[in-house]
């Protein structure tokens, strides 16, 4: 649905109710006749990973992608043509490697759970809620990575049953989603028709002045507490990319009014496609810069400055810090959003993204009304506040799909990733997804 050159997204509630009915017919399916469940998905997917890993090649192949995803394209099509071979031709070994990789994965899983119990600072009901649900993917991991080719009837039965209970749970909200997807699809098109002015404006052409600092009272937000965003006038993200805002809080900057956005660089190096090869810097740039505004449209954005800079071309000095200073005292924001800048604390080891986090660091450090306003980081394994964005993820995946310079990449890499993540950081708040964001506290800076 996502990553396509189409107008608009459409999801109906006769597709959940559809999804639904499937999933009890395929839950009393795995419950009623195992064996044979079991060999016929393990089939289907077999045929779905050829054709899909075919698909995903074959623009590498006729060279209408650049020879920069050449290396994962074909590793990551290969791996999964020949997993769908094996699901063929042994299914049974299939079922079993599948079982041995799922324990894995489960296992990474629980690490990560582990390692955010441990080290972030989370309410003591959300710590309940995390440390048993790691407790349960811990000990189905190990039962998975320890006991292959045993006899695992009781847990495709116990699949079946769940898989049955999320099917009538698809069945009983279809009526209701449908009437949460027709008001979002309202409140998406009049954010649309309120920013059709929106444009990118050169931090050299704009006159930026120091306005006055708001009196107010401010109680700043603390660990573990859920993002209300309608406490923020003056939201700011600060990021390297065009598709960064959308890509990391997306889903926040949806729920927020009135954000401003600052794009340091132009991302003129992300060029994954042959038809944006031969042009120039600048040219591509407007481009993806045009799509960022899109983009922005899409989530109600209320101005796009671009810094100027090109990739890796971003150093923490003195002239960008000050430069992030103007912004802080033109706009003088009640909430600031960057990347994280601790590079242990982060999966994502951009130059770039630590660079632009380290500059809104060290700039924050120096502003004189940084008493009232909270920072937090986007992109950090050990999130301490969270923002719900169960209802509104589809509009940030719509949201960066309007990137169509970037969809050739993102569609390989970034679903999987983001729907990880998401789930994750929902999981043991009871919600369907959530954003994670690590919250800076004053003495925090104070201290560094």
């Amino acid at each position: 649905m996502y990553f396509r050159k189409n107008k608009r997204f459409e999801v109906e509630s006769w597709y959940f109710a559809l999804r639904g009915f499937i999933n009890v017919v395929l839950g009393a399916s795995f419950y009623l006749r195992t064996d044979w469940a079991s060999n016929l998905a393990m089939q289907i997917f077999g045929v779905w990973l050829i054709f899909n890993n075919v698909l995903q090649m074959t623009p590498s192949i006729f060279r209408q992608r650049t020879r920069r995803l050449l290396p994962e394209v074909l590793s990551t099509g290969i791996i999964g043509i020949t997993v769908g071979i094996l699901a063929l031709i042994k299914t049974f070994w299939a079922i079993e490697i599948a079982t041995i990789f799922m324990g894995f994965l489960l296992l990474f899983r629980s690490i990560i759970e582990l390692k955010i119990l441990v080290e972030s600072r989370i309410r003591v009901h959300h710590q309940r809620r995390l440390l048993a649900w790691t407790m349960i993917t811990l000990i189905f991991s190990f039962y998975f990575i320890l006991n292959p080719f045993q006899e695992i009837h009781f847990l495709v039965k116990a699949f079946g049953v769940y898989s049955i209970l999320i099917g009538l749970n698809h069945i009983l909200i279809s009526s209701r989603l449908s009437e949460k997807i027709e008001q979002l699809e309202e409140e998406t098109r009049k954010e649309e028709s309120g920013a059709k002015n929106l444009t990118v404006e050169n931090y050299k052409n704009v006159a930026w002045q120091k306005n006055q600092l708001y009196e107010k009272q401010w109680n700043p937000i603390k660990p573990g507490e859920i993002i209300e965003p309608s406490k923020y006038s003056r939201p700011i993200v600060i990021a390297a990319h065009p598709d960064d805002l959308e890509a990391f809080a997306g889903g926040l900057a949806f729920r927020l009014d009135g954000v401003f956005s600052i794009i340091f660089s132009g991302g003129d190096k992300g060029v994954w496609e042959s038809k944006y090869k031969d042009m120039s810097k600048p040219e591509y740039i407007n481009m993806r810069l045009g799509e960022a505004v899109k983009a922005g449209k899409l989530l109600g954005l209320k101005q796009i400055i671009y810094m100027g800079y090109t990739d890796r071309n971003i150093d923490v000095n003195p002239e960008n810090i000050e430069k992030i200073m103007v912004l802080l005292n033109h706009y003088n924001p009640d909430l600031v959003i960057s990347f994280e800048y601790y590079h242990k604390m982060t999966l994502d080891p951009h130059p770039d993204h630590l660079a632009v986090g380290e500059i809104t660091r060290q700039a924050i450090k120096k502003f004189s009304d940084k008493e009232k306003l909270d920072y937090i980081l986007m992109s950090s394994i050990l999130p301490d506040i969270f923002v719900d964005i169960s209802d509104v993820r589809r509009v940030k995946l719509e949201a960066l799909s309007k990137h169509e310079t970037q969809l050739s990449f993102n569609s390989i890499i970034f679903p999987f990733l983001e729907k990880l993540i998401t789930k994750i950081w929902g999981a043991y708040l009871n919600i369907d997804y959530a954003e994670g964001y690590r919250i800076v506290e004053l003495r925090e800076l104070e201290n560094d």
